[in-house]
């Protein structure tokens, strides 16, 4: 994507916040990540704290934003983008644990 086009594609970000109905800083605003014609971004109301996560695509004909709320932070995301990606072993040892034991304990090493 077009990194003049990504930062003017900041204006598509809602400005109020649909919680609190406070402006957004979109300084704030984070590109988190991007593909061909789309970026993803991360903004927090610095009022209420709540995050939302937009999804921003950019076509010949327009721009189009899907954006939904989120309790994930910043940290939270750069946290979860640093871990490998989840293998075809890992599902099975998951099926395998669960099968044995019944449950998962989420804190559980």
């Amino acid at each position: 994507m077009d990194f003049d086009k990504a930062k003017n594609s900041l204006f598509q970000i809602p400005e109020i916040c649909p919680v609190c109905s406070h402006k957004f800083n979109k300084a704030e605003a984070s590109i988190i990540g991007n593909k061909g014609n789309s970026i993803v971004i991360h903004i927090t109301c610095q009022y209420c704290g709540v995050s939302m996560i937009s999804n921003i695509s950019l076509s010949d004909s327009g721009v189009m934003t899907v954006g939904i709320l989120t309790d994930l932070g910043k940290r939270d995301l750069d946290m979860l983008r640093s871990r490998s990606p989840i293998s075809v072993d890992d599902i099975i040892e998951i099926h395998e644990y669960i099968e044995k034991k019944g449950s998962i304990k989420i804190n559980e090493k």
